[in-house]
């Protein structure tokens, strides 16, 4: 990072106590950036992604071949600062700002809003600013070795919404472009010193799309990421990760019917007589951290004594064009008492799920993520009887608490900095078709506030987004924030 930039930081807001979000939930949050002197910017976005992965290898040496592929769910961009054609770009001043933004997650409505905060210390010039989310699945995974190996990789993108706060000239000789902040104050291609915040607001897009998941081969990911580009500087960017989880509806009447299975075994090496199982599951789905309950009856009629053992194991699957690529894991795996010859036993078998288990993924295209639960009598030098389900994982359902006003520490917006450049008129309006219109006005309280998805229906008037965000503070160091920094270019 450059050695004006003091400080460059993403920063996002839970809504839960187990900082999760589900489909239509708000990602709200803020940039900061911080700057000892006067830098010159070229862009300065962010953005939300979402993505699956998956990746494998087999076969060793000459034989090698990997195995791999990749699914977008959404990318999600709000720009703060748009790249310019211009090779001076957007001047910010020295100083800290603060740029917060506001995205929704896809399907349901849902909207992601949040700020971003950009501190300079002196005044610099700016190509660009935005801010984006994005939503992606990605595989890949190596088969075979030597002059034989072959990788194999699928991607797929179920989203990218990306908000212009600058936006980039779209040729040269155009009058500088303009941003507004807070209180409708704007801001052109060179931002002075101080503080800034740029609140940003997506609507994800309407559609079914697979939770958060890492696995052996793959990955699903939702990314919001904040772009600063400056002329004649390496641009400046950072994302953070969000935990995006499945809505748990309770419309799936299936998955609370039983199941059942009967398997029956006759001796005949080592042994004479049968035994037979009956094994009941009380429903097929099931929430994290809740308990599969199991009744199994069981008549050993044989000459052997027997065991009973189950197990719980998770399978993911990933698949690149024809190829797939499976990796498995037991979850639950125990043994219980010995059934001895003749005798016969009920048990009610007890499995606590984890409650940071992965959940079911079968609406994903280059990845599964499914279950299987096996009963099964251990029988010595035979084949062991066994009755299998499958299971489904549901994610568990989330509570927010009751809002109690902002955080010990917030305080207000600062008042924003006046414009450094003056402007004949009102803003221009954005480029026809530049943002698409993913926002449903019937959901959004405040469809204003949605900067650079709608379409500026008023020429004249001030671009809408960067309104005060409802109840945004001041980002507090204090506060509790989750970053992370995933492993793929963005």
């Amino acid at each position: 990072m450059s050695k004006s930039i003091k400080e460059f930081s993403l920063h996002y807001d839970s809504i839960n106590e187990s900082n999760t979000f589900s489909s239509g939930d708000i990602v709200e949050g803020r940039v900061v950036l911080e700057v000892t002197k006067e830098i010159k910017v070229n862009s300065l976005f962010v953005k939300l992604t979402g993505d699956a992965h998956v990746s494998w290898t087999e076969g060793s040496g000459d034989d090698e071949t990997t195995y791999s592929d990749h699914e977008r769910y959404f990318k999600l961009k709000q720009y703060f600062i748009q790249e310019s054609l211009k090779k001076d770009g957007t001047v910010i001043r020295s100083g800290s700002h603060v740029f917060p933004f506001r995205f929704q997650l896809p399907q349901h409505g849902d909207i992601v809003e949040g700020r971003v905060v950009l501190e300079v210390t002196k005044e610099i010039k700016v190509d660009s600013f935005f801010v984006k989310l994005t939503g992606d699945a990605h595989v890949s995974w190596t088969e075979g070795s030597g002059d034989d190996e072959k990788t194999y990789s699928d991607h797929e993108r179920y989203f990218k919404l990306k908000q212009y706060f600058i936006q980039e000239s779209l040729k040269k000789g155009e009058s500088e472009k303009n941003t507004t902040l807070v209180d409708g104050e704007t801001y052109g291609p060179v931002i002075m010193p101080g503080s800034h915040v740029f609140p940003f607001r997506f609507q994800l897009p309407q559609q079914n799309m697979p939770p958060s998941f890492k696995g052996f081969r793959g990955w699903v990911k939702y990314v919001l990421t904040v772009n600063l580009s400056r002329p004649w500087k390496s641009t400046s960017s950072t994302h953070t990760e969000l935990n995006f989880v499945l809505r748990n509806d309770g419309t799936s009447d299936h998955l609370l019917q039983p199941q059942s299975g009967t398997q029956d075994k006759k001796m005949k090496l080592f042994g004479s007589g049968k035994m037979s199982m009956n094994v009941t599951a009380e429903k097929t789905g099931y929430m994290q951290g809740e308990t599969i309950k199991v009744f199994v009856d069981i008549d050993n009629s044989s000459s052997r004594d027997v065991k009973l053992k189950y197990s719980l194991r998770q399978q993911q699957t990933f698949i690149a064009g024809r190829r797939t690529k499976r990796a498995y894991k037991d979850i639950v795996k125990e043994t219980r008492d010995r059934i001895p010859s003749g005798e016969k036993s009920k048990f009610i078998v007890d499995m606590t799920l984890p409650h940071d288990l992965n959940v079911t993924i079968e609406n994903c295209r280059i990845l599964k993520v499914q279950y299987e639960l096996k009963v099964y009598l251990d029988v010595s030098f035979a084949s062991d009887p066994e009755v299998k389900f499958p299971v489904v994982i549901l994610p568990a359902e989330q509570q927010c608490p009751p809002w109690q006003g902002p955080p010990g520490g917030f305080q207000p917006y600062p008042p924003p900095q006046p414009n450094l450049v003056p402007y004949p008129g009102e803003l221009p309006p954005p480029p026809a078709g530049l943002y698409p219109n993913l926002y449903d006005p019937t959901v959004l309280p405040y469809p204003e506030a949605a900067a650079g998805v709608y379409p500026n229906p008023n020429p004249h008037a001030i671009q809408p987004g960067f309104q005060p965000a409802p109840s945004a503070p001041v980002y507090d160091p204090n506060q509790s924030t989750k970053e992370s920094t995933p492993n793929m270019p963005y």
